[in-house]
């Protein structure tokens, strides 16, 4: 005999095709459960001896699944609707979503972190609390930045204010830390960059300065020094004008330092301490060496004494020379 239902196929040993006796028919030819093939039963009334059965050549039994079918057809109609079987499609992903559940067993309860699926800002921060967000502000702290210390420092007004707009949004501590560390290290990026700008700026303006002035230069630098004390009055007024012009980055600047150098140039005239030195060697600015040397030569056109004129051309061309050195 050979039952087949659902792709299962089994095959009973020791069937045969004679009547059927009063008595047993086939004692130990096979088993319900067996393939093995055995003889056929011999009855013992009515039913006279019997062919002797096939027994198939299979071990066990065959089982397959048709293509696309689906297990929860098969389910109770409360179990249709349960959570895990909307959830797993398939046998085999009801196994391991089964085995994923076992590993959990025993955790406490403090540790398994429930999910729904219409959360809200309540729950969410439930569930953030227990994978690490501190419940209490006080508890929500960072470190400061390594090396940039100086440039976020977190215990000022406004780093507090973000911390606490951190904490409210959920971000945990060690996402706040990265967050500082990446930001301070922004910072003095961006402190050093601004300091190197502002060297090469300084660098620059003292370059036109020297290159404007010529010998003049530490003359004029000696003026302005003058009427920025002059200008700020006692030593305390003149450190505070000095910081502040430094401060905003003016002490090189080359109009302001041409303006207080004219400044200190009139205030040494008044005193009668300004340099009433002449001829070539007193310290001039190359334009200023320019406009003499233009002065004598014209003088020297305009004489009619030769000698005079020889000399007021030699003076002139001192002069030039004095200001073509930049």
């Amino acid at each position: 005999m050979m039952a087949s239902s659902s792709g299962m196929i089994i095959r009973y040993d020791g069937e045969g095709n004679g009547g059927t006796g009063s008595g047993d028919g086939g004692s130990n030819g096979g088993s319900l459960l067996n393939g093995g093939g055995g003889g056929g039963g011999t009855g013992n009334g009515d039913g006279g001896q019997g062919n002797s059965g096939t027994g198939g050549s299979e071990q066990g039994s065959v089982f397959t699944l048709p293509d696309g079918w689906d297990y929860r057809t098969s389910l109770p109609p409360e179990l249709k609707e349960s959570p895990s079987a909307k959830k797993y499609a398939t046998i085999a992903e009801l196994v391991r979503g089964f085995d994923n559940a076992q590993q959990f067993i025993g955790k406490p309860a403090d540790r398994l972190v429930e999910i729904p699926p219409d959360i809200d800002d309540a729950g969410r921060r439930a569930v953030l609390e227990k994978i690490g967000l501190p419940k209490n502000l006080d508890d929500y702290k960072v470190n400061a930045p390594k090396g940039a210390e100086d440039a976020l420092k977190i215990d000022s007004p406004n780093f507090k204010a973000l911390a606490e707009t951190a904490h409210k949004l959920g971000i945990l501590p060690a996402q706040f830390q990265g967050i500082v560390d990446t930001f301070g290290g922004q910072l003095v990026a961006g402190q050093k960059q601004m300091a190197e700008a502002e060297i090469q700026r300084n660098a620059d303006n003292v370059t036109a300065l020297k290159s404007k002035w010529g010998e003049a230069f530490d003359a004029k630098v000696a003026s302005a020094n003058l009427a920025v004390s002059k200008l700020g009055g006692d030593k305390a007024g003149t450190d505070a004008l000095r910081e502040s012009i430094n401060r905003a980055g003016l002490g090189t600047d080359g109009p302001l330092l041409e303006a207080l150098a004219k400044v200190g140039e009139m205030l040494a005239e008044d005193e009668g301490g300004g340099d009433k030195g002449t001829g070539i060697s007193r310290a001039m600015t190359p334009d200023a060496a320019k406009d003499e040397g233009t002065r004598l030569l014209q003088e020297a056109i305009n004489t009619t004494d030769p000698i005079k004129a020889r000399e007021l051309n030699r003076q002139a061309q001192e002069f030039f020379a004095k200001a073509a050195k930049r």
